[in-house]
């Protein structure tokens, strides 16, 4: 058995709830300025430069405990990302650079160089959006550093 390691989920960035009646997360989380973060919405997660430095501290921790095991088959930074970029009025372009940033970084301190992914909820909503002759901005992040994994990743076409 192999595990693909989700370090987050589309909840933790929702103010409100979904359909199901829950999955609004943002008001335990712990980057909300309300319980102590650096982020006043779930759009400064992305943007802040704060919450980039302790994304990546959280990163580190992760390498140095997991990366080494035999049975990593890779990390998945987010879990339908598509979701709070929608309901919370997220930039994709915002998302884009985190991506960039953060999945570098961690091939950076990975001695095993996993796949680094995030996945979506719906395929083809990346790719419906205006966002210029190339489509969507999450649809441009062609990077060595982000690699579909698991459903249809952030990034790919």
């Amino acid at each position: 058995v192999y595990v693909l390691l989700v370090l987050d989920y589309h909840g933790v960035l929702r103010t409100t709830k979904d359909s199901w009646g829950g999955n609004d997360e943002w008001k335990n989380n712990p980057y909300n300025q309300a319980n102590g973060g650096p982020c006043a919405s779930p759009a400064e997660f992305f943007t802040q430069a704060e919450a980039r430095r302790h994304y990546q501290n959280r990163l580190r921790y992760a390498a140095a405990r997991w990366a080494s095991h035999p049975h990593l088959a890779g990390w998945e930074f987010w879990n339908e990302i598509d979701i709070p970029i929608r309901s919370e009025s997220i930039s994709q372009e915002s998302v884009v650079d985190w991506h960039r940033e953060m999945s570098a970084f961690l091939k950076s301190i990975d001695p095993a160089q996993h796949p680094v992914t995030s996945s979506h909820m719906v395929p083809t909503e990346f790719h419906r959006l205006p966002c210029g002759a190339h489509g969507s901005p999450t649809r441009r992040l062609h990077s060595p550093e982000l690699q579909p994994f698991r459903g249809p990743p952030v990034g790919t076409t």
